[in-house]
């Protein structure tokens, strides 16, 4: 399921911000399964009967279902770094852009010992 395939009840929202959607996921497991932190989460855009409407969305999908958007958004997530890297090194190949990533990703190192005889690109 594609977040932005999502219609809520209310008919007036067709999709929602993918940030929205990793904070909501955390949060979908129902009563006690909020995310255990000392700070308000909500978002500061939605109003309490929103925010009732996406969790209840949310709690409806199946653990299939969720850890699908969860897939979906970490490569967004990897696609939207892949993104910074370009903008910042225009001069990378696809191949250096992905080396940047892994980097990112893992920390000097593991890449070091995963790819020893790669040099260290910054991202």
């Amino acid at each position: 399921m594609d977040p932005g395939s999502i219609r809520f009840e209310d008919g007036q929202h067709e999709g929602i911000d993918v940030l929205v959607w990793v904070f909501l996921l955390a949060r979908s497991a129902g009563p006690g399964g909020e995310v255990p932190v000392e700070m308000d989460l909500r978002p500061r855009d939605t109003s309490p009967e929103a925010e009732s409407v996406q969790l209840a969305v949310l709690r409806s999908l199946s653990g299939a279902q969720k850890v699908k958007i969860c897939f979906e958004l970490s490569e967004a997530c990897r696609e939207y770094t892949r993104s910074g890297i370009r903008s910042r090194h225009p001069e990378y190949s696809e191949q250096q852009v992905e080396m940047a990533l892994r980097r990112m990703t893992l920390g000097d190192d593991l890449f070091r010992k995963a790819w020893p005889c790669e040099p260290l690109l910054p991202p």
